[in-house]
């Protein structure tokens, strides 16, 4: 995020993975995040593997020359085609021209399923009805809307063999609805007022538009329940649920609230907006009477600015295994704003906004290899101010949670502090990673092995000037990584030489080995690399800039003085605003989206509005 000029994170989220064949999981120390190696026959096109002995052929203190890997950029992928066959709701999966799977998630769902069962791009347009009683319908989304051309059949909308029938309580009026887009609008419907509905894919969002303070702000519709149950819910939201009235709902009216046309970047909103709309509902069988008051002081305020807009919604319910996004608000800690769309993060001058976000991993195979993935978020607008830049993080989710009820009381604190990372760790013998020369035997030392990477490590112990040690990691992603390597200190190492091959250049860091206790993860620097592998070739200490490219993130260990040991080396790239965020794939709660510095800077605003 370059400038802090108004932005929005809107629930259009997008993750996008790259997807390898699963390889089995190294064994990690404790404070390394796990991760998965791809088996060879998954690497992308382009990136060559020249065959190395594995360690079982390695002769213990034979010293020899072996080449390293050789280095070579990953080619650009593009999409060759959509495989069809895989679609979910919220997924849409892409064959790459290097023979990987690309795979594109929503918080929203962007295919419904038509008449045959097939998955279909949604389209919220709305046209003309061919549906006797309906002037307009849309049909091409997770439920069917049809808009009629009275007061008493303003609209229907169907879902799952379920449906809902709503207008306007009194004697019935012939309605003129205007359709532009996905909306439609029924002009004066009441009196100094339109009602207006907008078809999106999780919702059918109503809208009583005032173009004045009316004399009684007291609004009623009635609704066809088909079938279904209605119950108000403590907090002022309708739940629609099956005719046995068990289980979880299938919609939800949420609580309304009210704005004016006041630019506020203060408030969930971004306008003047007032939480002071009641809804109460009576039932009479299968008919449901919904009652909205206005807070008529508000409207009546010399200040407001009109028109006002009340909104209340149709929202499909989701399940557990579907997309879910909400923002949560410090400055009301008990209030659940899945009514508003806007996802927001960053500070005002005294209170914090947070947003949660979730989506199905459905269609990527348990234990499936994840090359890269993005978070993806849009930027529409800030709050509060303009002035400041604002780097945003995504975290995981540590607490079950659901957007129809998450608060910044119930959601604030659970999370996971650690910044997701996309780790590349390559451990001694790794075979097509790894290479060395001279002698290099594994130690038999069993009091030092036990602290050593996956149980053991090589070492190189003689007279023999200038023996290396190369670790060649395949990188799936370009940008900055901290690069780190571990050794198992004891009192006969000394300080011994590492290179790092970066993207533009090399750095010499010198590492004292004698230092520290159990297995130590030394700093070898923050460097820029560019995704594919590495410059190899190293056949000794004057030569290092031979035998293949130089910056794709090669690190040599140089022999010098007595004992090097060659355990494992680390490079993990901490993704920052720059580069997205990173999807963190785990069975539990999915992300939280933050400002990167809100303990420290308040009134520094952020963006809203974050989509997928």
């Amino acid at each position: 995020m370059k400038s802090k000029r108004a932005r929005f994170l809107v629930p259009v989220w997008t993750a996008a993975l790259v997807l390898g064949v699963a390889g089995p999981a190294s064994a990690l120390p404790r404070s390394a995040p796990a991760v998965s190696t791809a088996a060879e026959s998954a690497l992308p096109a382009g990136v060559p593997t020249p065959p190395v002995p594995s360690r079982k052929s390695d002769v213990p203190g034979v010293a020899r020359v072996q080449p390293a890997p050789v280095g070579a950029p990953m080619a650009p992928a593009s999409r060759v085609r959509e495989l069809v066959d895989k679609r979910t709701a919220t997924a849409s999966y892409y064959q790459l021209s290097d023979g990987r799977t690309e795979a594109e998630l929503s918080s929203s769902p962007v295919h419904y399923r038509d008449p045959q069962g097939a998955w279909q791009p949604i389209d919220t347009t709305v046209r003309a009805s061919a549906r006797s009683g309906f002037r307009f319908a849309n049909q091409s989304n997770t439920y069917a809307s049809f808009f009629g051309d009275g007061s008493d059949s303003l609209v229907r909308f169907e879902q799952g063999g379920h449906q809902l029938s709503i207008g306007l309580v009194g004697p019935r009026r012939v309605l003129t609805p205007v359709q532009r887009d996905n909306t439609v609008s029924f002009p004066r419907a009441l009196p100094d007022a339109d009602v207006v509905y907008r078809v999106t894919p999780e919702e059918l969002k109503e809208e009583i538009v005032l173009a004045r303070a009316p004399k009684d702000p007291t609004f009623t519709f009635s609704v066809d329940l088909g079938g279904l149950q209605a119950r108000q819910l403590p907090d002022g939201s309708v739940a629609f649920l099956r005719p046995s009235g068990e289980g979880e709902p299938l919609y939800v009216m949420p609580r309304p609230f009210m704005a004016d046309a006041t630019a506020s970047a203060a408030t969930p909103p971004g306008t003047a907006f007032s939480e002071k709309v009641s809804q109460t509902v009576s039932q009479a069988g299968s008919q449901l009477t919904v009652t909205l008051r206005a807070d008529a002081g508000w409207l009546a305020d010399p200040g407001r600015r009109y028109p006002v807009v009340i909104d209340p919604t149709i929202k499909i319910e989701p399940t557990p295994t579907q997309s879910q996004d909400v923002r949560i608000y410090s400055g009301s800690p008990t209030t659940n704003f899945d009514g508003s769309w806007p996802l927001s993060v960053g500070t005002t001058s005294s209170a914090v906004y947070r947003s949660l976000v979730s989506f199905p991993l459905t269609g990527v195979p348990a234990g499936t290899v994840l090359d890269s993935a993005q978070l993806k978020l849009y930027y529409d607008q800030t709050h509060t101010d303009w002035q400041y830049n604002v780097p945003i993080e995504a975290h995981r989710v540590t607490g079950a949670w659901s957007e129809g009820t998450a608060t910044w009381s119930s959601m604030a604190t659970r999370f996971d502090p650690a910044v997701s990372a996309n780790v590349e760790q390559v451990d001694d013998g790794d075979a097509g990673k790894t290479s060395f020369t001279g002698a290099w035997p594994y130690s038999t030392n069993t009091t030092l092995m036990q602290y050593a990477v996956n149980g053991d490590y090589q070492a190189n112990k003689d007279s023999v000037p200038g023996d290396t040690y190369t670790w060649v990691p395949r990188l799936t992603e370009s940008g900055n990584y901290l690069v780190e390597a571990h050794y198992v200190p004891a009192s006969d190492r000394t300080t011994v030489p590492y290179t790092v091959y970066y993207n533009g250049g090399s750095a010499a860091v010198n590492v004292n080995q004698a230092s520290g206790t159990g297995g130590v993860w030394a700093s070898l620097g923050t460097r820029s690399f560019l995704a594919g592998t590495s410059q190899g070739g190293v056949e000794g200490l004057h030569r290092h800039h031979e035998g293949g490219d130089r910056g794709r993130g090669a690190v040599h260990q140089v022999r010098g003085g007595d004992q090097a040991g060659g355990d494992l080396q680390r490079l993990a790239h901490v993704q920052r605003p720059q580069h997205g965020a990173v999807l963190d794939q785990q069975p539990d709660h999915e992300l939280r989206v933050h400002a990167q510095d809100e303990p420290d800077r308040r009134g520094d605003a952020g963006p809203r509005r974050a989509n997928v």
